[in-house]
């Protein structure tokens, strides 16, 4: 019998989970000690019952779904003395409860051994047989050394599981990453696992920022380095974008995610956020705007996004630009220059720069810019369509982050000359 006691030790753990330990102590069980039925049953802390939940020689159907009250039948009378109960006609006993639902035939011999750890009874292991006998002193002394021996592999064992299968609720477990904080027991650990409460994580990007730098900190998160990120013209594709340029299609925001979402998942979640804002926004424009699509509206938001970082400038600002392309002047905005610079732009803009013939020059080129030039947000888009009433067709920055606007030319040198050339 030691023999077989430590193989069946080494079995249990080499198991990797409570279902495999329990489906291996009833099999080996009875088969070491000659018996017609071992089986297993399991405290549920939830609901204060003793779970059926392994057998070897019963019907295995009846597993995970007959459960016995904690004062009922041998199995509750051995766990309530807390002690082995070998009898050899069981069928007498005041205590005996005939299950039919496990498949019970009448079974006389009985020991029944409670699973004790730290005092405390997790279950029972039963072997019975039809034989009207008692079992000898070697088999009992077998069966309570493995019931020791196995009591620390159940106790922290995924305990859980078998209580899942009871509730029926193990189908039901979403996969994923979990936190648990504090001391949890097992049913508060599978309510988490049902609801699929997985730990999160969090990514920003704010307003103003180019899609390239958006890619490049998504890939740097934690929870997203060494994932793949897809190429624009990819994920554009599949998407179905009408667009071919990824610039100002990502609405900047805060994402969260689970620890299997990948950089694509974030990227399509912030396209398809911009498309609706962008449509709900083009749904309520001001009249006569000089915008032919919603897509000439992201352009020039994202110019009013990096144009200023005040709230209380983007309408009029937007006023400003308006008015220039209604009366076909040419935009005249530097972040457009920078855009178009791309690698080359080293923090300055040069007198040559504002020559330099690119589709972004804006300088050069009357209109909006091909595409947009920064991720605009609801503010910005907002005020692309609803600009601020006046007259003014300049600004300047003052140096404090905002701006002195004017309405003729000759006004703007002067004040050119007061806030940037400091006359």
């Amino acid at each position: 019998m030691l023999e077989v006691l430590r193989s069946v030790i080494q079995e249990v753990n080499r198991a990797g989970d409570l279902e495999a330990v329990l489906g291996i102590i009833v099999e080996r069980v009875k088969d070491a000690m000659s018996t017609e039925v071992c089986s297993i049953y399991l405290h549920d802390e939830h609901d204060e019952r003793f779970v059926f939940m392994a057998t070897r020689g019963l019907n295995t159907d009846a597993v995970g779904k007959v459960s016995l009250a904690l004062d009922e039948g041998l199995v509750g009378y051995v766990a309530e003395r807390a002690e082995p109960i070998n009898l050899e006609d069981a069928q007498n006993h005041p205590r005996n409860r005939f299950l039919k639902e496990v498949g019970e035939e009448a079974f006389h011999a009985f020991l029944g051994v409670p699973i004790i750890h730290h005092r405390k009874v997790l279950g029972v292991l039963v072997v019975q047989q039809t034989q009207t006998r008692r079992f000898d002193e070697s088999e009992e002394a077998f069966l309570i050394t493995l019931s020791a021996q196995l009591a620390g592999v159940i106790a922290h064992a995924d305990s859980f599981k078998y209580y899942a299968k009871w509730r029926q609720l193990d189908r039901f477990i979403k996969a994923g990453e979990y936190q648990f904080n504090g001391s949890i027991n097992s049913v508060e650990v599978l309510a988490q696992l049902v609801s699929g409460k997985v730990l999160e994580y969090q990514f920003t990007v704010p307003e103003g920022l180019r899609y390239r730098d958006f890619v490049t900190r998504l890939s740097q998160h934690p929870a997203m380095i060494g994932k793949p990120v897809p190429d624009a013209q990819d994920w554009l594709s599949k998407m179905h974008s009408r667009w071919l340029h990824p610039e100002g299609l990502l609405f900047p925001s805060t994402y969260r995610f689970a620890s299997h979402n990948l950089p694509i998942d974030i990227i399509e979640q912030a396209y398809l956020k911009q498309l609706q804002v962008l449509q709900s926004e083009w749904a309520q424009r001001a009249e006569n705007l000089p915008y032919k699509t919603p897509y000439e509206v992201l352009i020039m938001a994202s110019i009013i996004e990096k144009e200023t970082g005040l709230a209380s400038e983007r309408p009029i600002i937007a006023g400003v630009f308006v008015r220039r392309l209604q009366k076909g002047m040419k935009l005249q905005t530097d972040p457009t220059v920078i855009y178009g610079m791309g690698a080359k732009f080293n923090g300055n803009i040069r007198r040559s720069d504002l020559t330099e013939d690119t589709p972004y020059n804006t300088y050069v080129h009357r209109g909006l810019p091909p595409t947009p030039i920064a991720l605009p947000g609801r503010a910005a888009i907002y005020a692309a369509l609803h600009p601020a009433d006046g007259l003014s067709l300049f600004f300047v920055a003052r140096g404090d982050g905002s701006h002195e606007f004017a309405n003729t030319y000759p006004e703007h040198l002067l004040n050119v000359r007061k806030y940037q050339l400091k006359k």
